[in-house]
């Protein structure tokens, strides 16, 4: 029996060539894959770190106008023991601010911001503003102005825990 040495070894040369560039070339795949994926994630990184700062610097602009608005108008003065709520100021002034970016503030604001809006109706639905309904709308906006006046101060920490990574 004869044996082709040279066959065996053109045989044996072209399988370990075939593995070799399998092997390589599913390193080189799956490094891409890799790759793709880890920019993937840092492209979606940099819109969420993107989103969150737009919204956060949204949300501090809306909270800096109320403060703002809060201070040049008088929306809740005392009469005795029940507080006189002016509702045309808050609806003319107050209020629109708020909505502009009503999607962006924190939720515990805009549930009183709306339980608020549910009292003005009721208001307007009776057409009677007793001094009662008047002074409750004062102490929900009086809340207001506290929540947005704690939301505030976590904002200013959390801007400057922000600058400190930076």
């Amino acid at each position: 029996m004869d044996i082709n040495w040279t066959v065996i070894g053109t045989l044996g040369g072209t399988i370990v060539g075939a593995l070799s560039t399998y092997f390589v070339n599913k390193q080189k795949l799956d490094w891409d894959s890799e790759q793709t994926l880890r920019k993937r994630n840092w492209d979606q990184e940099d819109i969420a770190n993107k989103e969150y700062k737009e919204n956060f610097e949204k949300k501090f602009d809306v909270y800096n106008k109320v403060m703002k608005a809060h201070i040049e108008e008088v929306v809740v003065t005392h009469r005795g023991e029940l507080r006189d709520f002016d509702l045309k100021v808050y609806v003319m002034k107050i209020r629109p601010i708020i909505y502009e970016s009503f999607h962006k503030i924190d939720n515990d604001v805009r549930i009183l911001v709306r339980q608020m809006d549910s009292e003005i109706d009721k208001m307007n639905y009776l057409e009677d503003s007793e001094p009662e309904w008047l002074d409750y709308l004062g102490q929900l906006y009086s809340h207001l102005i506290d929540f947005i006046e704690e939301k505030y101060k976590q904002m200013i920490d959390v801007s400057i825990e922000l600058n400190k990574q930076k």
